[in-house]
C-alpha cells in the first residue's frame, strides 16, 4: 500500500513538474512573440510570426487539456519561430552597407566623323556608232579620165 501511496505521489509530482515547465514555457514563447511583434515582425517576417502565433495558440490549447509535454513543445517551437522571425525583422532594420557604386567607365571616344558621301560617277552612254567613211577615191586606183565627145 506504502508503495502504491508513494508511486502516486511521485506520478503527481512528475505531473506538477511538467505542468510547471509547460507554464514557463508558454509564458517565454508569449514574450518571445511579443519581441517579435515590437520589431514590426508582422512586415518582414510574416511567415515565422505566424508559424510562431498558431505554435503558441495550441500550446495554450494542449496545456488546458492537460496535455503538459504536447504544450511544452509547442512553446518551445513558437519560441524558436519568434526568435526567427525577432531575427529577420532587425535585419531588416539594419542599415545595410551602401554598395560600391559602380566602376566609371571611361567617357566614350568621339565617334569618328562620318564618311563622305560616295560621289555617283555617271556611265557614259554607249556611243553612237561612226557612219562608214564616204566613199573617196582610192589611192591605188588611177584617177577617172575624162571622156571626149
Amino acid at each position: 500500500m506504502r508503495c502504491a501511496l508513494i508511486a502516486g505521489l511521485v506520478c503527481v509530482f512528475v505531473a506538477q513538474a511538467c505542468a510547471f515547465a509547460a507554464t514557463g514555457r508558454i509564458v517565454r514563447a508569449g514574450s518571445a512573440l511579443s519581441s517579435a511583434e515590437r520589431a514590426e515582425a508582422d512586415k518582414y517576417a510574416i511567415y515565422e510570426i505566424t508559424h510562431a502565433r498558431e505554435c503558441l495558440h495550441k500550446a495554450r490549447e494542449e496545456y488546458g487539456y492537460a496535455e503538459y509535454e504536447s504544450a511544452d513543445k509547442l512553446a518551445l517551437m513558437s519560441i524558436s519561430w519568434s526568435e526567427k522571425a525577432l531575427e529577420k525583422a532587425r535585419d531588416h532594420d539594419q542599415p545595410r552597407p551602401s554598395p560600391s557604386p559602380p566602376p566609371v567607365a571611361p567617357a566614350p571616344a568621339r565617334a569618328p566623323e562620318p564618311a563622305p558621301p560616295p560621289t555617283i560617277t555617271p556611265i557614259p552612254a554607249e556611243p553612237a556608232p561612226t557612219p562608214p567613211p564616204a566613199e573617196s577615191p582610192s589611192p591605188q586606183a588611177p584617177p577617172p579620165q575624162p571622156q571626149a565627145h
